[in-house]
This record gives structure tokens, C-alpha cells and sequence, in this order.
């Protein structure tokens, strides 16, 4: 009999943490809580709750390598990755990048009711938006365009009648304000 030596391997199996897409709506800022990934190649009745000692740390990122900040534009794209530090004995990680979208902001408009007797200075109507980006205020003017109509044809308000006071959003406020 001749004694033999020889290597047993225990190759590490793969651990996929994929980060979730995520969204936020404009102007709004990120709570860690939306934050999840989903674990898979857990072998043996592992947990990952039980393989990892720390959460792992997020961070997303735009194509040009900015972090994503309250107030950066709809229609932005960025990566959500996982951020980790980390070795597993028994384990390989792999880190699988999901998306982070920014969603349009939902705009409340109130308007004044207007009325006067004819002939009088024309009166412009006091136009209200609510639940604006705290980063958009004092702009209010450049999201929305204010026009009229009488009996549903576009018209000026000089002579009498009843006139609609028409609000929609510009070019400029479709871009984030919905």
C-alpha cells in the first residue's frame, strides 16, 4: 500500500444580492427603508440575516457619476448598487445593480374666482400651486400657463360674460410636475 496525498476543494458558491428598483418622487428624498435587495444561491438552510454582521451600505449614482439629490430632474437615470465590505467563508458575492427613478410630483392649483363690472382694468387671477418642490418655490410663474375661454372658444376677458380661467402646466413644469 502507498500512501497518497491529494487536495479536497470546497469551491465557495455564489451569493447574488440584487438591489430592488426603487422610486422617488421629484423633490423628495430617499428614506433608507425603501432601500431592499433580494439574496439568492443560499445554500444549506443559510440565511442572509445570519451571514451578514452589517446591512449592506447603498448608493446610487447617475451615467455621470452624481449622486442623486432632493430636486434632480425627472427623467434622470440612476444605478442603485450595494456598497459592501464583506468576505463570506463560504461564499462568493455578486452585486446586482437595480434602478432608482424619479416620478413626477403631483400639483394641486387653486384659483381665485375673479369678477368685476364692465368696463374695468383686467384683473389677473390669483393662481395657487400646492405641493411644490420647497426647491421650486418663487418660481411658481414659470410651471403653468393661464388662458381663456367663453363658451369654449379661446377668448380675452373685456366685454361681459362668463369666462373660464384655463390652467395647464408649461414645458417647463411637465418636466417634473404632473
Amino acid at each position: 500500500f502507498v500512501d497518497c496525498d491529494t487536495d479536497y476543494v470546497i469551491n465557495k458558491a455564489t451569493l447574488t444580492l440584487k438591489a430592488e428598483n426603487v422610486s422617488v418622487t421629484y423633490g423628495n428624498s430617499i428614506l433608507d427603508s425603501q432601500y431592499r435587495f433580494k439574496a439568492s444561491g443560499l445554500q444549506n438552510g443559510d440565511q442572509i440575516g445570519d451571514l451578514l454582521e452589517v446591512a449592506p451600505e447603498y448608493y446610487w449614482a447617475g451615467v455621470d457619476g452624481k449622486e442623486y439629490a432632493a430636486g434632480d430632474n425627472v427623467g434622470t437615470d440612476y444605478i442603485v448598487t450595494i456598497r459592501h465590505s464583506f468576505t463570506l467563508d463560504n461564499y462568493d458575492v455578486k452585486i446586482v445593480a437595480g434602478t432608482l427613478t424619479v416620478k413626477q410630483r403631483a400639483l394641486t392649483v387653486t384659483i381665485t374666482a375673479l369678477e368685476q363690472t364692465y368696463p374695468g382694468n383686467r384683473l389677473e387671477p390669483t393662481i395657487s400651486l400646492g405641493n411644490l418642490f420647497e426647491g421650486d418655490e418663487g418660481r411658481e410663474e414659470q410651471f403653468y400657463t393661464a388662458t381663456y375661454t367663453k363658451d369654449d372658444k379661446a377668448a380675452e376677458p373685456i366685454d361681459a360674460g362668463v369666462y373660464t380661467v384655463n390652467v395647464a402646466l408649461s414645458a417647463e413644469g411637465s418636466k417634473n410636475y404632473s
